[in-house]
């Protein structure tokens, strides 16, 4: 059973209290008897708290790898303990109130959603396609933090109180039986943006076994994504660039081409990304340099967060130290996590060569562009100088009085300061530009005539 086919989540930040119903209807085959199969999920939402939301799907990620760890150490219970903190660790929230309270909000509309599926999850020991009816979660109970402090202070436990959920049986059988995805939890988190991150864990299902696949825009947008039905495909294309250009960092590539009348996605799946797109050699350096000022959980941070950001947030991090402001080791892990600015008048090694290089780009175009004005220059003015050697020899074929008569009438016919600089220029005896213009304009179109 995996629900990454039938989102129950939206693609939104905001609750949806208008949709209280989603139909998935799709056709299938059957993998013993080859023939066809009509596959129905039908999903329905709590109308108080709405249809579950793209950060609720994170949180609904979180109890899936905790349970997964859990099954490691050997337990095996559909009712998972937690504590929140391990929870915001899990799918990497910083540790606040705001974040904390969302985990209660997500329990509250995971826990609402009823799927009826009839043919839409195949029993393997039973070799049959099932209709099953089931909540993700059946039950749950959430500590808040004055009722975790009171049970902790007059508890035995010397864990403390733990928070828990009850997976739905059908659902959690999915956990025993191993149809549930895997896929790199670091790399998850490190993935920006809520869609961008289910795009992230529906193509890793998807490319399991295959280097590439296609699916249509709308099916991917709406069925697998969450989006809200209806929408054109344009629109859906629009929404879906900024994940497509994210996932491509780790290795996803995600092209939207149109065939016929409808969109198509074609994913693909590139070379294993090195970290962080740097050369391996800086991870541990980097992971030093972060342990050298005191950040415990270096390696982590090398994992989770480029190279650049990193390096810029040790600058920021040394800077600011050696301004005398109050920094410590947990100031530049939260740096690095959240991407904290630079002090008034720092800019970090890179900005610096980024400029420089822009610099030294511009002046490189500046040098270039000022030698190809300089050779069209000369270009035209060697064009300008035959042209004049040609009217000369043109001129100087024809007798004095011939030339006489023709430039007499050719100064009846132009404006006056025309005539005036070519009877100064005869006074002077210089045979220079404006001749030229007149015989251009008025002899030769005349001469050309006759």
């Amino acid at each position: 059973m995996n629900l990454l086919e039938y989102s129950f989540s939206g693609a939104s930040n905001r609750a949806s209290r208008s949709t209280e119903e989603l139909l998935f209807e799709r056709e299938a085959r059957d993998p013993e008897t080859g023939s066809s199969v009509i596959r129905r999920v039908s999903m329905s939402f709590s109308s108080k708290y709405g249809r579950p939301t793209i950060e609720d799907d994170q949180v609904y990620v979180g109890f899936q790898a905790l349970t997964y760890e859990r099954r490691r150490q050997g337990c095996d219970s559909a009712c998972l303990e937690f504590t929140r903190y391990e929870m915001l660790k899990a799918i990497g929230w910083r540790d606040t109130g705001p974040n904390y309270a969302k985990i209660d909000r997500a329990i509250n509309r995971i826990g609402g959603v009823w799927v009826v599926s009839q043919n839409a999850f195949y029993d393997r020991v039973a070799a049959s396609w099932v209709d099953k009816k089931f909540h993700i979660i059946d039950e749950s109970h959430l500590f808040t933090r004055e009722k975790y402090d009171l049970a902790r202070a007059t508890g035995d436990s010397p864990r403390g109180p733990r928070s828990w959920i009850r997976w739905g049986a059908p659902f959690y059988q999915s956990f025993v039986d191993g149809y549930l995805a895997t896929f790199d939890l670091d790399e998850y988190r490190a993935v920006k943006g809520g869609v961008a991150k289910k795009l992230y864990r529906y193509t890793n299902k998807r490319l399991w076994k295959r280097h590439r696949f296609t699916i249509g825009l709308r099916s991917l947008a709406e069925e697998k994504l969450g989006f809200k039905p209806g929408q054109f495909e344009s629109e859906l294309a629009r929404s879906l660039a900024a994940p497509v250009a994210e996932l491509r960092r780790f290795g996803i590539v995600c092209v939207i081409k149109q065939h016929g009348r409808m969109k198509q996605v074609h994913i693909a799946k590139k070379m294993k990304r090195k970290e962080a797109n740097e050369p391996s050699t800086p991870v541990p350096s980097l992971a030093k340099k972060l342990l050298d000022r005191g950040v415990d959980n270096a390696v982590e941070l090398v994992q989770r967060f480029d190279a650049e950001r990193i390096r810029d947030q040790i600058e920021n991090f040394d800077d600011r130290t050696k301004n005398g402001n109050d920094v410590g080791p947990g100031w530049l892990r939260c740096a690095v996590e959240n991407g904290y600015g630079f002090r008034k008048g720092f800019k970090p090694s890179r900005i610096v060569a980024e400029e420089k290089k822009a610099k030294s780009e511009k002046r490189r175009k500046a040098v270039a562009d000022r030698a190809r004005e300089d050779a069209e220059l000369k270009t035209q003015q060697a064009a300008d100088e035959e042209a004049f050697a040609e009217f000369l020899k043109f001129r100087n074929s024809l007798s004095e009085n011939r030339r006489q008569e023709l430039e007499d009438e050719a100064l009846s016919k132009c404006s006056q300061f025309e005539r005036n600089c070519v009877v100064k220029a005869r006074r002077n005896n210089e045979i220079g530009m404006f001749h030229q213009l007149l015989w251009e304009q008025y002899i030769i179109p005349t001469l050309a005539k006759d």
